[in-house]
């Protein structure tokens, strides 16, 4: 048969333990579970002699290897994650591995454990990445289904699963897409195709909802995928949410329009990421992102490259890419390595009034060690059309160089005001936001510069587009106001949105 002809062939060119297939638990373990996936689907009882010993062999060996070098200690995130559910899906596979069962059962709690330590129980996912965050959910679900126990897992990964539905749920704009906050590589547990899912992340809230019971954390829409007949998949629901919601452990808040046309407002006042090295985070304390509809408008740079090139990989990550404030060209938080920081900026919480003015307040110190100042950020919402972005330099000199910026989405353009004071954002042909400033800082634009590496978006992994990029500049002393002001009579052009 073809796939165990590609099984030997495979383990022919890459001999157990040698070589650079034979290096990343995550990788072996997906490996595992895609190769058990075509094994179940085309039926491994069927196989002759030959290729059963195969099998088993690709499976003895992918094992052995995961349990001996597990992701331990800092490394200990969405990677680890991975390799349990890859032991417990190869242990289910070749259950002749000596302690089989032992090795499943003692894999199964120890993932439950790790969705505890990697869920905050507001259900923000603590690597701070919502791509990272769904797949490590799709690999428990992976787990649970190949066990048999999706229907009985305990009760608080039941709330964990349930609180990260419906924080995804308050991020997603009406065509069921999340920002891209944080790293991510398009990676996913069960997938035909390379290409990446726009709206991956509502697959796995279907299968949560679905899995858990709970119809009413069903997405508003979501695309037909092979993952729906394997975990299951709830109806896609039309339900919106309406209002403001702060998720403190995490680090968000979100603010959601009643317009017809809703608007989404996501600001972050969490932690750079998840265990000391904070592998996945980005410098984008205070940050926010927008949709209207189901149009991004103010984005996430994205993640681009993780090794190819040093200089990229930081820039993606840095502040000037995101949409916050930046002082004197320095990142609220400073890479080292691909994965790790020299130092990284606390942000707190430090107010959040859901009244007829929405108004949420937070903080962080990623300046003080160099500048003696803090970085404070109001947001706030008039429950019709107008956020105002209120940005204030504490504790020290305020007479600092400050760039307050907004990457827009690639079908969005800018335009300057002939007198600098304002900006307008259109997207298919339609103005839907000016930006306006009432402090020192004064707008300008830029698109894919090479030189300063401002004005990019990677869309997904690989890939990266020229875009335009609002930077608010001045010499900041006191306070910074910057307004987002709807066009209330504004309806974003329809597009074809698939439901399941």
């Amino acid at each position: 048969m073809l796939l165990t002809g590609l099984i030997r062939s495979w383990m022919a060119g890459n001999p157990p333990f040698r070589g650079p297939t034979w290096t990343s638990g995550i990788e072996l373990a997906l490996r595992v579970i895609s190769v058990a996936m075509a094994l179940s689907i085309i039926g491994i009882d069927g196989l002759d002699n030959a290729a059963r010993r195969a099998a088993l062999r690709f499976f003895f060996a992918h094992v052995d290897w995961i349990r001996r070098f597990p992701s331990l200690n800092s490394s200990a995130n969405n990677h680890r994650i991975a390799e349990l559910a890859g032991l417990i899906v190869g242990s289910i596979m070749a259950p002749g591995i000596p302690g089989a069962v032992a090795l499943r059962e003692n894999s199964w709690c120890a993932l439950l454990a790790e969705v505890d330590r990697q869920l905050y129980p507001d259900g923000v996912g603590a690597e701070q990445s919502t791509g990272y965050s769904a797949f490590s959910i799709e690999l428990l679900l992976v787990a649970a289904t190949a066990l048999g126990r999706e229907r009985s897992l305990p009760a608080i990964t039941v709330e964990r699963l349930s609180a990260w539905a419906e924080h995804s749920l308050w991020l997603m704009d009406t065509g069921a897409k999340v920002p891209a906050i944080g790293d991510f590589d398009d990676c996913r547990a069960i997938a035909t195709t390379q290409a990446p899912e726009p709206r991956y992340v509502a697959s796995i809230v279907a299968a949560v909802s679905h899995c858990i019971g709970r119809q009413h954390l069903a997405p508003p829409a979501k695309d037909p995928s092979i993952r729906d007949a394997v975990l299951g998949s709830a109806k896609a629901s039309p339900r919106q949410l309406v209002g403001a919601r702060s998720f403190p452990i995490g680090g968000y808040s979100v603010v959601r329009s009643k317009q017809k046309t809703p608007a989404v407002l996501t600001f972050d006042h969490g932690p750079v990421g998840y265990l000391s090295i904070a592998a996945h985070g980005h410098a984008d304390a205070l940050s926010i992102w927008l949709s209207i509809g189901d149009q991004p408008v103010i984005v996430d740079a994205g993640t681009y490259l993780y090794h190819s090139s040093r200089d990229v990989r930081d820039l993606f990550r840095d502040t000037a890419v995101h949409n916050t404030l930046r002082l004197d060209d320095i990142g609220s938080s400073r890479p080292s390595g691909p994965f790790n920081w020299a130092s990284k900026a606390n942000t707190r919480l430090i107010s959040f009034e859901d009244t007829s003015v929405a108004r949420i307040v937070a903080e962080h110190d990623g300046y003080f060690a160099q500048c003696g100042l803090k970085h404070q950020r109001t947001v706030e919402f008039d429950g019709s059309s107008r956020f105002t972005i209120i940005d204030e330099l504490l504790e020290g000199p305020a007479d600092r160089r400050a760039t307050v910026s907004f990457l827009l989405d690639p079908a969005c353009r800018a335009t300057v005001d002939p007198d600098r004071s304002g900006v307008s954002i259109t997207c298919k042909g339609l103005q839907i936001i000016r930006v306006a400033s009432t402090g020192p800082l004064r707008p300008r634009v830029v698109r894919g510069e090479e030189a300063t590496g401002l004005g990019w978006f990677s869309p997904s992994f690989g890939i990266r587009l020229p875009t335009d990029q609002i930077l608010f500049e001045g010499h900041l002393e006191g306070i910074s106001t910057i307004t987002l002001g709807l066009f209330e009579d504004v309806t974003m052009p329809c597009r074809c949105v698939s439901g399941v």
